[in-house]
């Protein structure tokens, strides 16, 4: 079939990423439909705005159909789209968001399904979700239980089926009847506008994947749930006479309402417009709960669905608890079968006990069997300072070899902290746990009332529920205030085994990684290991210490009386510092690790 026909490509930009808008443009280019036009218009705001515009008018060197439209910017998505149809020249116009993609038959297969349907004012398609707020990104199939090959005003009503703006292909005259985006929504605009294009005519559509939607959670407006909150109000404001007469339509009012309220974290009314909703519409609501299954049978592992909840309500008010419970009935009644099950879901192979022979098989039978005073003693934030002490043979806060971080006090409850006679610095952490520390580097800007809820949260928790860790179940839980050495420090991790270094994991902070930290192992000759470690991802290169030297000394002194031990050190302008001992270190579970060095590592631990 021949297809004939202009069409415009306008591409939002809102200072964003000038590679991720690259991206986008290339995806145009790249279709095997060419528009006859490629218009970015540049809506930037902020800090750093010139620097931007002009990264955006450097793109016009691309491809002659590219042409920049500058702004004073910051009048939002609608004005940049208004803009775009303004000065758009084709017979159609194709939306494109600067962080999404085409992909390259979306415009022949969508002006092919026009020329099909002259009457449709517009053709829209599929979409794949692109959810870059999981590590590696997840791409997924767009949610729909059945894609309408032509969607009506009355079904436009009952629920958005056809989504972003990076989607349709419209006809350009369509904007002469029904008029431009409505600039006075601060969300749910294009489905407002969907709404009226399709109260003049239906809309024909394509059932393929032919746009690729990134979630990044950067600014981007359908993740703003106030602003969909007062868009969604708004549109059913403009529409209500016709949604009051359609059940299936004034159901979906109510549980879009209830699902951003959800996200807000203001549960009671999510609630009530849950309830509502399911009152209007029994089947609607299992309809939208089947959708919710399906999206999670996408999800390709149980720990991205973890990490996709994580800090909403369902994760915090249910899975949290419900997992905590279980994981803690488990280990009361079989902590080996805790052991054994938590081992097999991580290192993907079987818990061997009798003997163990690998590095983290014998810190299994350790947390599991040994029982050995001064495990707790040393893993005891503040015990532990005693120890050393008498290892080093030294009263205060160190000698020439080795120093601890001042204490500023030691405290039952949050309460017995005195925050006025405290330095305008300072760390807060617990005594019985790992990683339960609050960095405060202005006690001015502190949150008094967050700080001591946290730290009541970390105090009634016991470690040994965690990972089924012994030593960690009979520390008393405590407060320490202590001198804040330094906010960005690199942690010297050095494996012992019977009072012998054999490797350090060095933890250093890093702008660039996705955490903020890079990791990298080294022998205490400071050459590179041939293994690493699950929390070293991403590895960088370390420079060797000034004072390797005394950093070993230090780690070999502090491990004389174990099998082994990790004792984690702290050098700062050429001084040790003591950090903490760890005698299972990551509970013993490292699934990057490799089953030789895993073994090889093992044969130096005695059990």
């Amino acid at each position: 079939m021949c297809i004939e026909g202009s069409i415009s490509s306008v591409i939002t930009s809102y200072k964003r990423d000038i590679e991720v808008v690259k991206r986008a443009l290339k995806s145009v280019l790249a279709q095997t439909y060419q528009p006859i036009e490629i218009l970015i218009v540049d809506d930037n705001r902020g800090e750093g705005g010139e620097e931007y515009s002009e990264a955006l008018l450097s793109l016009e060197s691309m491809s002659p159909l590219v042409k920049v439209i500058k702004s004073e910017g910051g009048h939002g998505s609608q004005w940049a789209r208004n803009t775009g149809i303004r000065a758009a020249k084709g017979e159609f116009i194709a939306f494109l968001d600067d962080d999404d993609e085409w992909l390259p038959e979306k415009l022949y297969l969508q002006k092919e399904a026009m020329d099909r349907n002259p009457d449709a004012p517009l053709c829209y398609c599929n979409a794949y979700i692109v959810d870059e707020r999981v590590i590696p990104p997840v791409t997924r199939d767009e949610d729909y239980l059945n894609f309408p090959e032509i969607v009506t005003y009355e079904m436009m009503l009952e629920g958005d089926l056809i989504g972003s703006t990076s989607k349709p292909l419209i006809r350009r005259s369509v904007f002469e009847k029904v008029g431009l985006f409505d600039t006075a929504f601060p969300a749910r605009q294009d489905y407002e506008m969907w709404l009226r294009i399709t109260r003049y005519h239906s809309a024909v559509g394509v059932n393929k994947r032919l746009v690729k939607y990134h979630l990044s959670g950067k600014g981007q407006l359908s993740l703003n749930r106030e602003k969909c909150i007062k868009g969604h109000k708004l549109l059913y404001k403009k529409y209500k006479a016709d949604i009051d007469r359609n059940s299936a339509a004034r159901f979906n009012v109510e549980f879009y309402l209830a699902h951003y309220y959800l996200k807000m974290g203001d549960n009671a009314r999510a609630l009530k417009h849950y309830l509502i909703s399911a009152a209007i519409s029994p089947r609607g609501f299992r309809e939208k709960l089947l959708i919710k299954l399906r999206k999670i049978k996408t999800m390709p592992k149980t720990e991205d669905i973890i990490m996709k909840l994580r800090g909403t309500f369902a994760y915090d008010k249910a899975y949290m608890p419900l997992r905590n419970a279980f994981v803690r009935k488990v280990i009361e009644h079989d902590p080996v079968l805790f052991a054994s099950m938590r081992y097999k879901r991580v290192m993907k192979r079987p818990l061997h006990l009798n003997p163990p022979v690998t590095f983290t098989e014998k810190i299994q039978w350790r947390k599991l069997y040994d029982s050995n005073p001064l495990f707790s003693e040393c893993a005891d934030k503040v015990r532990v300072r005693d120890y050393i002490k008498k290892k080093f043979g030294f009263e205060g806060d160190g000698n020439e070899l080795i120093s601890l971080p001042k204490f500023y006090g030691v405290y039952e409850r949050p309460e017995d902290i005195d925050f006025d006679a405290l330095p305008r610095e300072f760390v807060l952490k617990t005594n019985h746990a790992s990683g339960q520390v609050i960095i405060v580097p202005d006690k001015l800007k502190l949150d008094l009332r967050q700080a001591t809820d946290t730290l009541s949260k970390w105090l009634a928790v016991n470690f040994y529920y965690a990972e089924a860790e012994r030593l960690y179940r009979d520390i008393k839980p405590m407060i320490i205030a202590e001198e804040l050495l330094h906010d960005k420090i690199t942690d010297y991790r050095i494996y012992c085994f019977n009072g012998k270094p054999r490797f350090i994991r060095v933890t250093a902070h890093d702008s660039d990684s996705p955490s903020g930290y890079v990791g990298n192992t080294y022998n205490t000759r400071w050459e590179e290991a041939p293994f690493v470690w699950k929390a070293d991802s991403v590895t960088k290169p370390q420079e060797k210490p000034s004072n390797l030297k005394e950093l070993l000394q230090c780690a070999k002194v502090l491990s004389q009386d174990f099998s082994f031990v990790r004792v984690d050190l702290y050098s700062i302008e050429g001084k040790v510092y003591f950090s903490e001992m760890t005698f299972t270190p990551d509970s013993g579970l490292q699934p990057g690790l490799e089953y030789k060095w895993d073994k090889r590592i093992g044969s130096f631990f005695e059990v």
